[in-house]
Protein backbone atom coordinates (compact mmCIF):
# COMPACT_ATOMS: atom_id res chain seq x y z
CA UNK A 1 0.00 0.00 0.00
CA UNK A 2 2.87 2.39 0.75
CA UNK A 3 4.31 1.76 -2.72
CA UNK A 4 0.95 2.46 -4.32
CA UNK A 5 0.55 5.68 -2.31
CA UNK A 6 4.07 6.70 -3.30
CA UNK A 7 3.31 6.04 -6.97
CA UNK A 8 0.18 8.12 -6.82
CA UNK A 9 1.98 10.91 -5.01
CA UNK A 10 4.67 10.84 -7.66
CA UNK A 11 2.15 11.09 -10.46
CA UNK A 12 0.54 14.05 -8.79
CA UNK A 13 3.90 15.79 -8.55
CA UNK A 14 4.40 15.28 -12.24
CA UNK A 15 0.99 16.57 -13.11
CA UNK A 16 1.31 19.56 -10.82
CA UNK A 17 4.45 20.63 -12.56
CA UNK A 18 2.44 20.79 -15.78
CA UNK A 19 -0.12 23.05 -14.20
CA UNK A 20 -0.09 26.76 -14.82
CA UNK A 21 -0.23 28.76 -11.58
CA UNK A 22 -2.79 31.24 -12.88
CA UNK A 23 -5.02 28.64 -14.55
CA UNK A 24 -8.59 28.26 -13.36
CA UNK A 25 -9.60 25.06 -11.63
CA UNK A 26 -10.48 22.44 -14.21
CA UNK A 27 -13.88 20.73 -14.25
CA UNK A 28 -14.36 17.28 -12.71
CA UNK A 29 -14.61 15.60 -16.11
CA UNK A 30 -12.27 12.91 -17.40
CA UNK A 31 -9.36 14.15 -19.50
CA UNK A 32 -10.17 14.67 -23.15
CA UNK A 33 -8.42 12.65 -25.80
CA UNK A 34 -4.95 14.05 -26.28
CA UNK A 35 -4.42 15.97 -29.52
CA UNK A 36 -1.53 14.72 -31.63
CA UNK A 37 0.35 17.98 -31.01
CA UNK A 38 0.79 17.22 -27.30
CA UNK A 39 3.60 14.87 -26.36
CA UNK A 40 3.17 13.23 -22.93
CA UNK A 41 6.88 12.59 -22.50
CA UNK A 42 7.68 16.18 -23.45
CA UNK A 43 5.14 17.40 -20.88
CA UNK A 44 6.62 15.05 -18.27
CA UNK A 45 10.15 16.34 -18.88
CA UNK A 46 9.39 20.02 -19.48
CA UNK A 47 7.38 20.25 -16.29
CA UNK A 48 10.14 18.64 -14.24
CA UNK A 49 8.23 15.51 -13.30
CA UNK A 50 11.50 13.63 -13.59
CA UNK A 51 12.84 15.63 -10.68
CA UNK A 52 11.19 13.03 -8.45
CA UNK A 53 9.89 10.33 -10.78
CA UNK A 54 11.47 7.84 -13.14
CA UNK A 55 9.81 6.11 -16.07
CA UNK A 56 12.20 3.23 -16.65
CA UNK A 57 10.54 1.97 -19.82
CA UNK A 58 11.15 5.35 -21.45
CA UNK A 59 14.72 5.70 -20.19
CA UNK A 60 13.73 8.55 -17.87
CA UNK A 61 15.51 8.65 -14.51
CA UNK A 62 14.69 10.76 -11.47
CA UNK A 63 17.09 13.67 -11.00
CA UNK A 64 16.66 13.91 -7.22
CA UNK A 65 19.03 11.65 -5.37
CA UNK A 66 17.28 9.42 -2.87
CA UNK A 67 13.80 10.22 -4.17
CA UNK A 68 11.15 7.98 -2.69
CA UNK A 69 8.81 8.78 -5.55
CA UNK A 70 7.92 5.68 -7.54
CA UNK A 71 8.85 4.71 -11.07
CA UNK A 72 5.71 5.45 -13.06
CA UNK A 73 6.28 2.82 -15.76
CA UNK A 74 3.46 0.60 -14.50
CA UNK A 75 1.23 3.18 -12.86
CA UNK A 76 -1.71 2.61 -15.18
CA UNK A 77 -1.81 -1.11 -14.33
CA UNK A 78 -2.96 -0.15 -10.85
CA UNK A 79 -5.65 2.47 -11.51
CA UNK A 80 -8.07 3.52 -14.22
CA UNK A 81 -7.50 6.79 -16.12
CA UNK A 82 -10.53 8.47 -14.51
CA UNK A 83 -9.27 7.65 -11.01
CA UNK A 84 -5.79 8.99 -11.88
CA UNK A 85 -7.31 12.14 -13.35
CA UNK A 86 -9.37 12.73 -10.22
CA UNK A 87 -6.40 11.98 -7.95
CA UNK A 88 -4.19 14.42 -9.82
CA UNK A 89 -6.87 17.09 -9.51
CA UNK A 90 -7.24 16.36 -5.75
CA UNK A 91 -10.77 15.08 -6.25
CA UNK A 92 -9.88 11.52 -5.18
CA UNK A 93 -7.93 10.23 -2.19
CA UNK A 94 -5.82 7.09 -2.17
CA UNK A 95 -6.60 4.12 0.08
CA UNK A 96 -4.78 5.86 2.95
CA UNK A 97 -7.03 8.91 2.58
CA UNK A 98 -4.28 11.08 1.13
CA UNK A 99 -4.68 13.35 -1.86
CA UNK A 100 -1.86 14.53 -4.07
CA UNK A 101 0.01 17.44 -2.45
CA UNK A 102 -0.81 19.85 -5.29
CA UNK A 103 -3.76 19.86 -7.66
CA UNK A 104 -3.16 19.60 -11.39
CA UNK A 105 -4.55 22.72 -13.03
CA UNK A 106 -3.49 22.13 -16.63
CA UNK A 107 -5.96 21.45 -19.39
CA UNK A 108 -7.81 18.20 -19.87
CA UNK A 109 -5.82 17.79 -23.09
CA UNK A 110 -2.50 18.09 -21.26
CA UNK A 111 -3.57 15.63 -18.60
CA UNK A 112 -4.89 13.28 -21.27
CA UNK A 113 -1.57 13.41 -23.14
CA UNK A 114 0.39 12.70 -19.97
CA UNK A 115 -1.84 9.78 -18.95
CA UNK A 116 -1.82 8.37 -22.51
CA UNK A 117 1.96 8.44 -22.55
CA UNK A 118 2.13 6.73 -19.15
CA UNK A 119 -0.35 4.10 -20.39
CA UNK A 120 1.92 3.38 -23.36
CA UNK A 121 4.87 2.84 -21.00
CA UNK A 122 3.30 -0.16 -19.31
CA UNK A 123 3.04 -1.98 -22.63
CA UNK A 124 6.79 -1.86 -23.29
Amino acid sequence: MKLFAAILTAVMCVVLLVALPAAAQAPKSAPAAAPKTLDGKELFLSQGCNTCHAVSTAGVTAKMKGSKAPDLATLTTKREPQWLSDFLRQQQADSAGKTHPKAFTGSDEQLGALLSWLEAQRKK
